[in-house]
């Protein structure tokens, strides 16, 4: 073998963007598909094609590969045949970006300097950028690391090469670099285990530095694409989207991948009240829907009217008139233009959720089928007369009241059975600082109706008085549920060019549209727009190309690891079953073959049910959906991939059941 000093595997970090990682991934791609193609020729080709303009011939290819190989793009094996890394073949289904490639690699990437074997980016965050306010040009931070990044004779190799890898962290967005200095984007980098798996130098050595194919294999599969915690890796993402997302967003997939919960979770983000917990999540969503957030189904009856502006019927007992109403993206519109011009200012009531559950317990507690004492207290008979009162006077759903009020029900009163606490107890309320029932049942389950009265008093005067507050976080988001399944040109009519950044309320390219009702009209940049595909329903090459151009595409497909997270019964056979089927229906060789869009999503085993269940409830429908009602094929399948269909059964009834056997 050469000496180390003569083969320091730093030298191989060189400048990459992501037209260069395009252009080597489509070469290599290319060359995994056509067995007859020259990788030096399709290189050039790919390079071309790309608008890089290297001084570069087929005679110098030898030059131009080896970033390729060792930001793990692909490997050779021994016959001469290319194999692509494991997640390269995620980025060219669109199942990461760019960005997150770089994350995977700058995280897993290991070097051989002065005869340690280390992870670059854990030198350079450990001893340099230790603070994330810390920031310092590449000489400030060489100084800092020289101990470990200057292995050679002179200093200026090791510079270079130091100045080259955190260039590669600023394409995975951990860096940003501003007037020549380097400051941290994402703090969350800390938490990742540096240690895991570290070698020592002869194992190192004799693994990735020997020069040959099989090093090169090594290094593409054990380090560049060694999977990480999916939920580490999310949370970067997640952390890098909220510096830098944009304000239309369409999230994508097969069925059952979580697109509907993860805009949930999205939109909580760009108000900045993500609980980073689930459950409590849920519960923020509910205070504030229809609020901050609005949620729109979209189908195919869904029109410019509805969405806009359009004229509606009013009748009455004996006339018919027209009206004018807005839509709901206008209404959302106003609500965020307001709160934008009053630059976050609200006259709001000191009226708080607790408030509101003291309301909700009273009318729990004295209310039953023979006597309404409680819903007297407020002048009217009916429940459902009470709720919409409440619910206008203290701005919330009516159904949210009686959902308020179910809940007290649990512990109050017998006869009323049907809900129950999602922490599992038979004695306890769910509590939380947002919604404390446990907290209010304690405080007024021994109160008398006079004493309780008393308290709905003092609230109902509080709610008289006004206050101004000022709002830090001022965005407003609607979510276009299924927003494939609309007629979009149709259904966003002019307001599609608004939608662009720079053309809303104080761009650079401010615009606005005059409304069919002579009214102008006009976007204001605090309102985020999020929709959801389901990409079995349509593909996302029929969308069209002006709302395409305006909307960044997120990428949502099966995801094992969540299963393994929040599933509960039959995790491993469920993950198993998935991975199985998934395999059939994206194999482009195999008789069952469908495509990446109709793979089966991780939602659908989440459920607290068996396997079996699942595949009899769920899957074996869907199935039979994607194959047109061929059963047989669905059967075929199940059988194929050992879940075998009762046979017995299928022939007298033409029914398909899995019967919970496995092969």
């Amino acid at each position: 073998m050469r000496n180390i000093k003569d083969k320091l595997y730093i030298s191989s970090w060189r400048r990459i963007n992501k037209s260069l990682f395009n252009a080597y991934v489509t070469c290599y791609n290319n060359l995994t598909i056509d067995k007859k193609l020259k990788a030096p020729k399709e290189l050039k080709k790919s390079l071309t094609d790309n608008s890089i303009l290297l001084k570069y011939t087929e005679d110098t290819y030898s030059k131009a590969y080896e970033p390729a190989r060792e930001l793990g793009i692909y490997y050779e094996n021994e016959d001469k045949s290319i194999e692509l890394g494991d997640y390269i073949y995620d980025f060219i289904q669109n199942k990461i970006s760019y960005e997150t490639y770089m994350k995977i690699y700058c995280l897993n990437y290991k070097a051989l300097i002065n005869d340690k074997v280390i992870s670059p980016l854990e030198v350079i965050i450990a001893k340099s950028l230790t603070n994330i306010n810390i920031s310092k040009n590449c000489e400030e931070i060489f100084e800092d690391c020289k101990e470990i990044f200057n292995p050679l004779a002179y200093e200026k190799s090791a510079f270079d090469s130091l100045d080259r890898f955190l260039g590669r962290m600023v394409e995975a967005q951990f860096l940003e670099l501003k007037n020549k200095k380097y400051h941290i984007i994402n703090g969350k980098i800390y938490e990742y285990n540096f240690d895991e798996n570290i070698e020592n130098k002869s194992i190192f050595e004799s693994k990735y530095m020997q020069g040959n194919k099989e090093s090169q294999k090594n290094l593409s599969i054990q380090m560049i694409n060694k999977h990480i915690p999916n939920e580490f890796l999310q949370s970067l993402i997640n952390n890098v989207m909220k510096n830098d997302l944009s304000k239309n967003i369409i999230l994508y997939g097969p069925p059952g991948t979580g697109k509907t919960d993860y805009s949930i979770e999205l939109s909580l983000d760009i108000l900045g009240l993500n609980q980073n917990d689930r459950i409590k999540n849920r519960e923020v969503f509910k205070s504030v829907l229809h609020k901050r957030v609005f949620f729109v189904t979209m189908h195919p009856s869904f029109s410019y009217e509805d969405f806009i502006q359009g004229i509606k019927p009013i009748t009455n007992s004996s006339n018919l008139n027209f009206n004018l109403k807005d839509g709901v993206f206008k209404k959302v519109s106003d609500f965020a233009k307001t709160l934008y011009e009053n630059e976050g200012e609200l006259n709001v009531t000191s009226v708080n959720n607790k408030d509101i559950l003291y309301i909700c317990f009273f009318l729990s507690k004295f209310n039953t089928k023979l006597k309404k004492d409680a819903n007297l207290y407020f002048g009217f008979n009916s429940n459902s007369e009470v709720y919409n009162y409440i619910g206008l006077k203290y701005n919330l759903k009516t159904n949210t009241i009686k959902n308020l009020r179910d809940a007290f029900d649990f512990l109050v009163s017998d006869s009323r059975t049907g809900w129950k606490p999602k922490n599992g107890s038979i004695d306890k309320l769910d509590n939380s600082d947002l919604w404390p029932f446990q907290d209010v049942y304690l405080e007024l389950k021994d109160k008398s109706f006079d004493e309780l009265t008393i308290l709905l008093n003092d609230i109902k005067e509080k709610s008289t008085k006004s206050q101004i507050i000022k709002e830090e976080n001022i965005n407003y988001v609607i979510i276009l549920d299924e927003i494939n399944r609309a007629n979009i040109s149709k259904v966003f009519g002019e307001i599609i060019t608004l939608l662009e950044d720079d053309k809303r309320i104080d761009g650079n390219n401010e615009l606005s549209v005059l409304l069919p009702s002579g009214e102008t009209f006009s976007i204001p940049p605090n309102l985020y727009v999020i929709g959801t595909m389901n990409t079995a329903d349509k593909s996302i090459s029929l969308v069209d190309i002006a709302l395409r151009r305006r909307f960044q595409f997120m990428p949502l497909y099966p995801n094992k690891s969540i299963i393994q997270l929040y599933g509960t019964i039959d995790k491993i056979e469920k993950v198993n079953f998935m991975e199985l089927l998934n395999e059939k229906l994206i194999d482009n060789t195999s008789h069952f073959y469908k495509g990446v869009d109709f793979q089966i999503g991780h939602s659908y085993f989440l459920k607290n049910n068996t396997l079996k269940d699942v595949i009899n409830e769920n899957i074996i429908p869907l199935l039979s959906e994607y194959y047109r009602s061929d059963l047989v094929k669905v059967k075929d399948l199940m059988d194929e991939i050992g879940f075998n269909i009762n046979s017995e059964n299928f022939t007298k009834t033409g029914l398909l059941e899995y019967n919970g056997k496995s092969l």
